[in-house]
């Protein structure tokens, strides 16, 4: 299997008025916990197992970073109603995408490097 290239995590994300550290998380403590990230909203802190390669490290990365945006964003309780929570959901999740996005645009950089550039 071919070397994934190194990837450098951001770190630090803005997060509607909180800011979450990112950190690399040791494979030990990732394997102990059978995940490969973590969002802690304690501590403000977004954990990356980064030995997977720079595709699962980015697709890890902002999954945690939903969970931080649900978690900024997202109403405190769910309605009943399935379709209304998806909505409530969705809605959240975009308006917290788009203002993190807006806050660290290094961010934009991190994913876009994900993919090679198109050619003119």
């Amino acid at each position: 299997m071919p070397e994934s290239p190194i990837i450098v995590l951001p770190k630090q994300i803005k997060v509607g008025g909180l800011t979450y550290q990112v950190v690399t998380w040791h494979p030990s403590g990732a394997q102990a916990a059978r995940r490969f990230g973590e969002c802690s909203h304690l501590e403000l802190t977004i954990r990356v197992d980064d030995v997977h390669g720079a595709e699962r490290t980015r697709e890890v990365f902002l999954h945690e970073l939903l969970h931080a945006i649900g978690h900024v964003f997202g109403p405190d309780h769910l309605p009943q109603d399935l379709d209304q929570s998806k909505e409530v959901y969705v809605g959240a999740t975009a308006m917290g995408l788009t203002a993190v996005l807006a806050d660290n645009p290094e961010l934009v950089r991190f994913i876009r490097d994900a993919w090679p550039p198109v050619p003119a």
